[in-house]
């Protein structure tokens, strides 16, 4: 078991948004309970399938929300938002390359398949490029630009 970065009354962040799935009652699938940035307080901590999980009051809503660990931040520090969404259709404006080989030339489009929170970094994106690029790559919000179109 691992030690609790939160404690009960603890004000802490939400890094993500929280979406249904589909077991909440009165809300459809993939409807939004609570936008990322929200702050909330820690009420009560326990555990559940072997992850630590944060009961988190948002007053914004009054609502209690389970939040896993890696979901939040301390509620005081530094936050900028995602500058992308899971489902939105990105293009590189100049030619991505790891280790001297280029990995998605410039203009190549792709869809963010996965939004990551990397301490101290902030957030990282999971990018599925089209056929110009070989697939899967993680970037930078900066390497990227968003062309307006959600997949």
């Amino acid at each position: 078991m691992s030690v609790a970065k939160f404690q009960v009354g603890d004000c802490a962040r939400l890094l993500y948004d929280i979406v249904s799935d589909g077991t909440v009652y009165g809300m459809r699938r993939g409807e939004l309970i609570q936008r990322a940035g929200a702050v909330g307080y820690v009420k009560r901590q326990g555990w559940f399938l072997d992850s630590l999980v944060y009961d988190i009051h948002f007053m914004d809503g009054d609502k209690i929300i389970g939040c896993r660990e890696h979901e939040l931040q301390e509620g005081l520090k530094p936050w900028a938002p995602p500058l992308f969404a899971k489902g939105e259709l990105v293009k590189s404006p100049l030619g991505l390359t790891k280790n001297g080989v280029e990995m998605a030339p410039a203009g190549a489009t792709g869809t963010i398949r996965a939004v990551r929170h990397m301490e101290p970094h902030g957030y990282v994106y999971e990018v599925l490029f089209d056929k110009a690029a070989p697939g899967l790559l993680v970037v930078s919000g900066s390497q990227l630009e968003n062309t307006g179109t959600r997949v």
